[in-house]
C-alpha cells in the first residue's frame, strides 16, 4: 500500500515521511529469523517501499541512510532468497542514487565491494547481474589505494584525496590541502537538487576565508551568494554554512572591507527574512563589535541601516530584540556629532520600521525624540522625520501616559509654519488616542488662533474634535446604563424631611412635634444654621 501511495501520489505521502520511516525501519532488523518463509515476503515489500520512498524523501531519507544500509547488506548475502537480495540491492541502488550517497559507502562498509563482486560473479539469474552492475555504476569507482586503506591492507600516513582517479603527489602539506574532497563533497550527504548549490557555497566560502581572493574577488563571490539564495527554494540548511563564516570573516577582514561587508549583510537578510532567527544571538555580537571599531559616520550608517532591515524582514517578531537594539538609537540621537546630523536621521528612520516594536520602551525612546523636533539647530528634514516619528509611535501604541508631555511639544512648536501640517496630523491621532484631550481644547484653540494656522488645518481639527464629540455622544447613554447615579452623600446627610411613606416603617414615622421642630430649624438665618451643625 505504501509502495503504491509512494509511486501514485509522492506529494501526499512525503509530508508523512519522518512516521512512515519509523513504521518501516523496524521490520527491517535483522534476527535468527532471517530465512523464515514467513518473513520473506513483508521484507520484500518493504524495501520495495523503501525504493519508492527514496525518490520522494529527501532529507527524511538522508538521515535514515544509516539505518538501511546494514540490513540491506545483510538481505544481500541471504542465499535463501532470490527475492529478497534483488529487492534488497534495488533499494540500496536508489538509496545511493536519489540521496547522493557515492564512494563513501565503500568508506562505511568495508566489505560492500566484495559483496558486490561475489554476486556479480554467482549470480545465476541476469537480471540480478545487470542490476549489480548498475549499483556498482551508481555507487561509483574507487581508487585501488584508497580502497587498500578502507580495508585495512594499507597504513595511511595522510588523509586521502582520491576521487575517482588516483591524484598526483603535488607535495602539498595535509593543512595547505584543505579537508578530505571526499569528506568535503559528502560532507552533508546531500540529496541530487542539494549537491551543486552545497558545492558552490562551500567553494565561494572557502574563497572568502583566502585574504588574498578575498581582497581580489570581494565583490563577485558575495554577489554570486546572493544570486545563489536568491534562486534556492529550501535555504535553511544552507544557512550553517553561510552566516557563522560570514560574520567571522566580517570581524576579521580588512579595515576597508568592513563596510561592504555589512552592507552586503542587509542584501542577505532582505533574502532570508525569518531564517535569520537563530542566528540572532551572533549577530548582535557582530554589531555591537562593529559599533566600537571606529567613529567613522558612514560605518555606523550602514550598521543602523542594517538593523532596520533585520527589523523589517521580522516585523512583529523583532520585539524580543528591542532590547538590544534601544542604545545603539539612543546613543545616536543625544550625542550625534556627524555633519548635518545624518546619523540621526538614520536612527528616526529605524526607530519609524520597528516602531511596532517599541511598546514596552517607548518612554525611553520618545524624550530624545521630542528633544529633535523642538531643537532649532536641527536640520529641518530632521524635525519633521522625529515628528513623524512621533506620529508612528502614538499611532502603534497606547499614549496615556505619554500625552501630556506630547502636548506641551505641540504648544511650544505649533508657530513653526513648516511643521504645522505634521503637527496637526499628530493632534488628530492624540484626539483619537487620549480620552482626556478636553483638558487641553481651549489651549490649543487660543494657540491655533494665536498662530494664525491654515484654515485648511484647522478645518480639519474641527472635524476629529466633532467626531470625538459624537463619540462621546454615543458611548454616554451606554455609560448611564452602566453606572446609574446615585444620590450623593452630602445631600443625604441634610435631608430634613422624612423617606417616602413606602421606604419607611412604622416605628420610623417621626412625631408631630419633632415635624415642627425641623420646619424651624430650616427657617433659621444661614449663621444660625451653620451654629447648629
Amino acid at each position: 500500500m505504501i509502495e503504491h501511495l509512494a509511486r501514485q501520489s509522492p506529494r501526499f505521502i512525503s509530508a508523512y515521511m519522518h512516521s512512515i520511516l519509523l513504521v518501516l525501519i523496524p521490520h527491517l532488523k535483522i534476527d535468527k529469523s532471517i530465512g523464515g518463509s514467513s518473513n520473506v515476503e513483508v521484507t520484500v515489500h518493504v524495501l520495495n517501499a523503501v525504493s519508492e520512498l527514496s525518490l520522494i524523501g529527501g532529507l527524511e531519507m538522508v538521515r535514515s541512510i544509516d539505518k538501511f544500509f546494514p540490513p540491506i547488506i545483510a538481505f544481500l548475502q541471504d542465499s535463501t532468497s532470490l527475492n529478497r537480495r534483488e529487492a534488497a540491492l534495488r533499494a540500496m541502488g536508489r538509496l545511493c542514487q536519489c540521496v547522493g550517497y557515492v564512494v563513501e559507502p565503500y568508506k562505511d562498509y568495508p566489505d560492500l565491494l566484495e559483496i558486490l563482486l561475489q554476486l556479480l560473479k554467482t549470480e545465476l539469474s541476469s537480471s540480478m547481474r545487470r542490476l549489480t552492475m548498475r549499483v556498482l555504476g551508481i555507487i561509483g569507482a574507487l581508487d585501488p589505494y584508497t580502497y587498500k586503506v578502507y580495508i585495512g591492507k594499507v597504513h595511511s600516513h595522510i588523509r586521502s584525496r582520491s576521487l575517482a582517479l588516483t591524484l598526483p603527489n603535488s607535495g602539498e602539506t595535509n593543512e595547505t590541502h584543505g579537508m578530505d574532497i571526499i569528506t568535503w563533497i559528502n560532507y552533508e550527504r546531500l540529496t541530487l537538487n542539494e549537491y551543486y548549490p552545497a558545492l558552490s557555497i562551500s567553494n565561494l566560502i572557502l574563497m572568502l576565508q583566502d585574504p588574498q581572493r578575498c581582497s581580489l574577488f570581494h565583490r563577485e563571490i558575495m554577489h554570486t551568494i546572493l544570486q545563489i539564495f536568491t534562486n534556492l527554494r529550501n535555504r535553511p540548511q544552507y544557512l550553517g554554512q553561510v552566516i557563522p563564516p560570514l560574520i567571522l570573516i566580517t570581524e576579521q577582514c580588512k579595515p576597508q572591507l568592513r563596510s561592504f561587508f555589512l552592507s552586503q549583510f542587509s542584501r542577505f537578510i532582505s533574502i532570508i527574512n525569518l531564517q535569520l532567527q537563530p542566528y540572532m544571538t551572533q549577530f548582535f555580537c557582530l554589531i555591537a563589535k562593529a559599533w566600537c571599531w571606529s567613529d567613522n559616520d558612514d560605518l555606523k550608517g550602514i550598521i543602523i541601516r542594517l538593523i532596520e532591515d533585520v527589523g523589517r524582514s521580522f516585523g512583529e517578531k523583532f520585539t524580543v530584540y528591542a532590547t538590544n537594539l534601544c542604545p545603539y538609537l539612543l546613543n545616536v540621537l543625544q550625542n550625534d556629532t556627524s555633519p548635518d546630523r545624518k546619523l540621526t536621521l538614520n536612527a528616526l528612520s529605524c526607530t519609524q520600521t520597528i516602531s511596532k516594536c517599541l511598546g514596552t520602551h517607548i518612554h525611553l525612546i520618545l524624550s530624545p525624540i521630542l528633544a529633535c523636533i523642538e531643537d532649532v539647530d536641527s536640520p529641518e528634514k530632521n524635525r519633521l522625520a522625529a515628528l513623524e516619528t512621533v506620529i508612528s509611535l502614538a499611532s502603534n501604541h497606547p499614549i496615556m501616559e505619554q500625552a501630556p508631555q506630547i502636548m506641551q511639544t505641540w504648544m511650544r512648536c505649533i508657530s513653526i509654519k513648516f511643521m504645522q501640517q505634521k503637527l496637526i496630523q499628530l493632534l488628530s491621532t492624540i484626539i483619537k488616542k487620549w480620552d482626556q484631550f478636553p483638558i487641553y481644547k481651549d489651549s490649543v484653540n487660543a494657540a491655533l488662533r494665536r498662530h494664525r494656522v491654515d484654515g485648511a488645518l484647522r478645518q480639519e481639527y474641527r472635524e476629529q474634535l466633532a467626531n470625538l464629540q459624537v463619540l462621546h455622544a454615543q458611548n454616554l447613554p451606554l455609560q448611564l446604563e452602566r453606572q446609574p447615579i446615585t444620590e450623593p452623600s452630602f445631600v443625604r446627610q441634610i435631608q430634613f424631611l422624612p423617606p417616602p411613606e413606602a421606604e419607611t416603617s412604622k416605628e420610623d414615622v417621626p412625631s408631630t412635634s419633632s415635624a415642627l421642630e425641623n420646619i424651624k430649624m430650616a427657617r433659621m438665618p444661614s449663621g444660625n444654621f451653620l451654629n447648629f451643625f
